[in-house]
C-alpha cells in the first residue's frame, strides 16, 4: 500500500456508513478498545457477590464513555460533561405547552404505543419493554444492514481495483448473489419483521406525543428515576444512568459478522477521495502493507432512559433561553449530538511484505507492526492480542502482546468490600428493560465466497471449545493426553486466562488443545517483562481472541489474493499476520445529531399564556405572544387561563405521585407561583416562592369554601377555573 492505512480504512468506512446532516462518524484518534471482560456487562447465571460487583463496574464504565456529550466533527472529542445530566436538566427545568389532543388522536396515541409496547410488572414497579413486533424488528432491520454493508464493501473493492480479474468475479455471479441476499433480507424485514406497520406506529407516537407533553414528560421522568444503578466497586452510590448494548448475543464466538477489504487499489483512490480531515490524521506511511481485512461489526447503544424523539418536540421550552441543540453543522449547544451506536472490529488480518532474511517477529525495542498501523495502533494498544505470523516459507509463529494502556481493575479486596452492599444492584426494572429492548442476532443470509479472500495463517479451523461473555465458566473441552497435557497451551487456554485473568471469575476449568508447532526462532521478549512481546507458551498471560487457534502442521504459502500485484521482489519476502483480540477496538462511533432545540411552536396553549393567532393581526398595543422576553412574566388577572397540569393531576401543599406542590420541576414551580400570585391578588397574605406550603394550603382551602367548593386544598380544573374567572 502506497499511503497510510488507517486513513483509507476510515475513508472506506465513510462509504459503507455515509455520513448525513443528522449522522456521521467520529473516529478516535487516541485509540480506544474493551477487553471481553469489559463487555460482559449483561447478568449471568452462577454470579457470586464479587462477579456482581465487577460486572456493575464494567457496565458503568461503559455507560461513562458512551454518554459523554460529542464534539461534531470526524475527529472524536467530547465535552467534559454527560447526557444524562444535560437531559435531566432538560426534563426538570423545561416549560411545557398544555395539551391539545383531540379524543380521536388521543385513541390514535394509545393503539400505537400499545402496538409499540408490552408493560411488564416488576417487584419494583411497572415498565414497557418492546413489543414482539418491534423486537422482530429490529432483528430483520440489522439483518437487512449487514447484508447492505458486504454489498457495499465488496462493490467498491472491485469498483476501485485494477486487477480485471477482481472485477469479473464481481460481475460474473458475486454481485448478483449479495443482491439477491439484499433482497431477500430486505423483503424478510418488511414481512416477518413488520416494517410498515411498526414505522407507522412509531411516526403516530412522534406526531401526536408531542401534542400532549406533560404526560410524556411524566413518564419520561419517572423512567430516569428507575434507571440509576450504582458502580460498588468504585464506591459511588448514585452511580450512573443504565446503559447498554444490542444485540445482546453480538459479542459471542459464533456470532457473524462483516468483513471489510482493503487492496493496495482501494487505497489509492480512498486516499485521493478522503476530507481533508481525515487525510489530517496521517501519522506514518506503511508501505510495507499490501492488503488488510477487518473483522467488524455495528453494536447499538440502548438508554431506557433517554427519548430522543423528546428533544425534537416543538412542544417545550427552556425558561432561561439556554440552547439544547443549535440546529447547525456543526452542531452546538448543551446536547448537539448523542453516541448511538460504535463500529467494533475483533480481528485483524494484515498481508506485508518484509526484506528478505529479517525475522518477521519484530525486533526487541520496537514494534514496527504497530508502528505501521498509525492511529489504528493505538487502540491495538489497548488490549491483549494474539498474533498469528505466517512468512511465505517456513513454520508459523504465535506472539502474545499485552495490552500497554489499561484500566485499574479494583482488587479482590475492594470487590469483597464492595460486595456487601450487593443489594442495590437488584434493579428489577432495569432487569426487565435489558432484557425487553435487546435483540439477538439471526443467521446471515449471505452465502458464498467473498470477492477478495485474505490468505490464512492457519492452516485449518481445529474444533475447540468455545468462549463465550454470557457464560461464567469456561467449556471444558475432552481431557488432554499426556502429551498435549505437558506441552505448553495453545491460544485458546489464552482466551480462557484472559477473561479470567484479574476479573474475579471462579470455577472456570481451563481448555488445552494440541501445542502450536515449534517456533524455529525464539520470540523476542520485550523490556520489562510485561506490555509487550512474549512467547506463547504455557503461562504466558495471552490472549486468543476470537478466532480459532492454528494447527500443530504450516501451512503452505498460500497465492495472493485478486487484486495485489503478482509478487515482491527477489529482496522480499510475504507475511501474512492474523491478529486475534482478546476484546475489540474501536473503529468509530456513529453519532446522531439532535434537531433544533429547542423549537417551540408559539402557536400552541402554553400553560401561562394563550394561544397565538396566527391568521388574525395582532394588536398594535399588546402582542399576543412575547416578544421581548424568553421567560414571560406570570399573569395575574388574566381570565380563562388553562389549567397546567394534565388531567388527574392538581396543586396541593401535600406531594405525591399527582399533586405538585412546585418542587418537582421548573415548570411546576412556574404553575405554583401563577397559583399563589392569583390568591394574594385575591386578597391572601401568603408569599409568591413557587413552593406550596401551610399558608398557601389554607388560602387554598378559605378560597373554596368561599366559592362553595370541596376544601380540600387540592387545586384541580375546577378550582383553577373559578380563580380566574
Amino acid at each position: 500500500m502506497e499511503s497510510n492505512v488507517e486513513v483509507a480504512l476510515a475513508a472506506k468506512m465513510l462509504k459503507i456508513f455515509p455520513p448525513s446532516e443528522d449522522a456521521y462518524l467520529a473516529f478516535p484518534t487516541t485509540g480506544a478498545a474493551f477487553s471481553k471482560a469489559e463487555l460482559a456487562i449483561f447478568q449471568r447465571p452462577g454470579e457470586s457477590a464479587e462477579d456482581v460487583t465487577l460486572r456493575s463496574h464494567h457496565k458503568a464504565q461503559f455507560a461513562r464513555l458512551m454518554n459523554q456529550v460529542p464534539v461534531d466533527g470526524l475527529r472524536w472529542d467530547a465535552e467534559d460533561r454527560l447526557l444524562w445530566d444535560e437531559y435531566k436538566r432538560v426534563l426538570d427545568q423545561a416549560e411545557m405547552a398544555t395539551s391539545v389532543l383531540t379524543a380521536a388522536e388521543r385513541k390514535s396515541l394509545a393503539a400505537a404505543r400499545d402496538y409499540l409496547t408490552d408493560t411488564v410488572t416488576t417487584e419494583d414497579g411497572e415498565t414497557t419493554v418492546y413489543s414482539a413486533a418491534v423486537t422482530a424488528y429490529y432483528q430483520y432491520k440489522e439483518a437487512a444492514e449487514e447484508v447492505e454493508r458486504t454489498w457495499l464493501d465488496e462493490k467498491l473493492t472491485a469498483e476501485l481495483s485494477e486487477d480485471p480479474a477482481v472485477k469479473a468475479a464481481w460481475e460474473g455471479g458475486r454481485r448478483q448473489a449479495l443482491e439477491a441476499a439484499l433482497a431477500k433480507a430486505n423483503q424478510d424485514w418488511a414481512a416477518l419483521g413488520h416494517r410498515a406497520e411498526v414505522e407507522k406506529a412509531q411516526a403516530t407516537v412522534a406526531s401526536l406525543g408531542g401534542k400532549d407533553p406533560q404526560v410524556r414528560r411524566q413518564a419520561l421522568v419517572a423512567d430516569f428515576g428507575l434507571c440509576t444503578e450504582p458502580d460498588l466497586a468504585a464506591n459511588d452510590p448514585v452511580g450512573v444512568l443504565s446503559t447498554f448494548y444490542s444485540p445482546s448475543d453480538v459479542f459471542t464466538p459464533t456470532a457473524t459478522w462483516n468483513t471489510l477489504h482493503l487492496t493496495g487499489d482501494e487505497v489509492k483512490s480512498l486516499l485521493a477521495d478522503a476530507p481533508a480531515e481525515l487525510r489530517s490524521l496521517v501519522t506514518s506511511t506503511a508501505d510495507d502493507i499490501r492488503s488488510m481485512t477487518v473483522e467488524y461489526t455495528s453494536i447499538t447503544v440502548m438508554r431506557p432512559w433517554f427519548d430522543p424523539t423528546f428533544l425534537a418536540m416543538r412542544s417545550w421550552r427552556m425558561p432561561d433561553g439556554s440552547v439544547v441543540s443549535n440546529g447547525a453543522v456543526p452542531r452546538a449547544g448543551r446536547i448537539p449530538a448523542y453516541i448511538s451506536s460504535v463500529v467494533v472490529a475483533r480481528k485483524v488480518t494484515i498481508e506485508r511484505t518484509v526484506p528478505a532474511g529479517q525475522p518477521s517477529v519484530p525486533a526487541t525495542g520496537g514494534r514496527q507492526a504497530l508502528k505501521n498501523l498509525g492511529v489504528l495502533a493505538q487502540s491495538l494498544r489497548g488490549v491483549d492480542q494474539q498474533w498469528r505470523v505466517q512468512p511465505a516459507a517456513g513454520p508459523a509463529q504465535d506472539v502474545a502482546v499485552k495490552a500497554e494502556v489499561v484500566q485499574p481493575e479494583p482488587t479482590v479486596a475492594q470487590l469483597r468490600a464492595a460486595s456487601t452492599k450487593i443489594g442495590p444492584l437488584d434493579n428489577a426494572v432495569v432487569a426487565a428493560k435489558v432484557q425487553g429492548t435487546t435483540v439477538t442476532r439471526l443467521p446471515s443470509v449471505v452465502t458464498g465466497p467473498a470477492l477478495v479472500r485474505m490468505p490464512s495463517a492457519h492452516a485449518a479451523t481445529p474444533a475447540t471449545a468455545a468462549v463465550g461473555l454470557m457464560s461464567v465458566d469456561a467449556q471444558a473441552a475432552p481431557a488432554p493426553s499426556a502429551t498435549s497435557a505437558a506441552a505448553p497451551v495453545d491460544s485458546v487456554v489464552k482466551a480462557v486466562t484472559g477473561i479470567l485473568r484479574g476479573r474475579g471469575v471462579h470455577g472456570a476449568s481451563p481448555v488445552q488443545t494440541a501445542p502450536p508447532p515449534p517456533v524455529t526462532r525464539p520470540p523476542v521478549q520485550w523490556p520489562g517483562g510485561s506490555g509487550g512481546w512474549g512467547a506463547p507458551g504455557a503461562g504466558s498471560p495471552g490472549s486468543g481472541g476470537w478466532g480459532s487457534p492454528g494447527t500443530s502442521t504450516p501451512p503452505t504459502a498460500p497465492p495472493p489474493p485478486p487484486g495485489v500485484p503478482a509478487g515482491p521482489p527477489a529482496t522480499t519476502t510475504e507475511v501474512v499476520e492474523e491478529v486475534d483480540l482478546d476484546g475489540v477496538i474501536v473503529l468509530a462511533y456513529k453519532v446522531r445529531r439532535v434537531p433544533l432545540a429547542p423549537n417551540p411552536d408559539l402557536t400552541l396553549p402554553w400553560s401561562d399564556e394563550e394561544p397565538a393567532a396566527p391568521t388574525t393581526p395582532a394588536s398594535t398595543t399588546t402582542p399576543t405572544t412575547p416578544t421581548t422576553s424568553t421567560t414571560p412574566s406570570v399573569p395575574t388577572t388574566r381570565s380563562s387561563t388553562p389549567f397546567p397540569l394534565p388531567a388527574g393531576h392538581c396543586l396541593g401543599a401535600k406531594a405525591s405521585a399527582k399533586v405538585h406542590n412546585g418542587t418537582a420541576s421548573a415548570a411546576d414551580g412556574k404553575a405554583a407561583r401563577q397559583l399563589q400570585a392569583r390568591l394574594r391578588d385575591l386578597g391572601a397574605a401568603i408569599g409568591v416562592d413557587g413552593h406550596l406550603g401551610k399558608q398557601s394550603d389554607a388560602a387554598i382551602r378559605a378560597f373554596q369554601k368561599k366559592r362553595g367548593l370541596a376544601a380540600d386544598g387540592l387545586v384541580g380544573p375546577a378550582t383553577w377555573r373559578a380563580l380566574f374567572s
